[in-house]
């Protein structure tokens, strides 16, 4: 099972690097589902917050790419939060 390992404290140049890297590897396609999953995980892989290389990820169970990706979504967005608001 693949481990995420994010940083300690997600701050605004991660999520730019996430999103620039996610935006790379979108290349302009509108993505669904496990489309959009995978590529958030290799997305995690590429910016070694994964213990997996990003070019193994298409050998991955889905069910552990959908576990990852919703991991990495929660953090994001969690990101966002302030503390004391």
């Amino acid at each position: 099972m693949a481990t995420l390992t994010l940083p300690p404290e997600l701050l605004q140049k991660h999520v730019e690097e996430f999103f620039a890297a996610e935006s790379e590897l979108r290349a302009g396609r509108s993505l669904v589902g496990a489309q959009q999953n995978g590529i958030a995980v290799r997305v995690a892989a590429r910016l070694g917050w994964l213990d997996v290389a990003e070019e193994d990820v298409g050998e991955m169970h889905p069910g552990e790419v959908l576990r990852i990706a919703a991991e990495l979504n929660e953090a994001i967005g969690a990101a966002y939060e302030l503390s004391g608001e």
